[in-house]
């Protein structure tokens, strides 16, 4: 009978700061069924449309001012994610915007999709860039 595999999991100390393009991840515990982190979004940052392929994700937004899905984020009240549901965030304000966030299983890369904007959307920046530079 063959063996069953399980994937090894890289866990990352508490205290490791990864930077990403909208900002920075401050990790603050990860163990191989969950990670507890704290995403800091820099002012006139977002983090892109998304979902997630395994993993569920409950977050609580920690400041005031952060806008999630086109909408305004009441701090302190919890969002649950569930696999494959999109979602964003846009901080407008001049300061960081800080989200407390656990994810089951722990944050992975290559369980994040990226979601491309409508093509509506890019012909309409588009034309609005060509109107800008005349």
């Amino acid at each position: 009978m063959g063996k069953v595999q399980k994937k090894m999991v890289s866990l990352r100390k508490p205290g490791t700061k990864e930077k990403k393009s909208w900002g920075e991840v401050l990790i603050l515990h990860e163990t191989e069924s969950y990670g507890v982190y704290l995403l800091r979004i820099k002012p006139g940052a977002s983090i892109p449309k998304h979902y997630h392929l395994r993993m569920e994700e409950s977050e609580i937004v920690v400041t005031k001012g952060l806008m999630r899905n086109g909408k305004k984020v009441i701090p302190f009240k919890t969002k649950t994610w569930k696999k494959k549901e999109i979602h964003d965030y846009v901080n407008n304000t001049n300061t960081y915007q800080e989200i407390l966030c656990v994810n089951a299983p722990p944050f992975d890369m290559g369980n994040e999709i990226e979601v491309a904007a409508p093509r509506q959307s890019l012909v309409k920046l588009s034309s609005e860039r060509k109107k800008r530079r005349s």
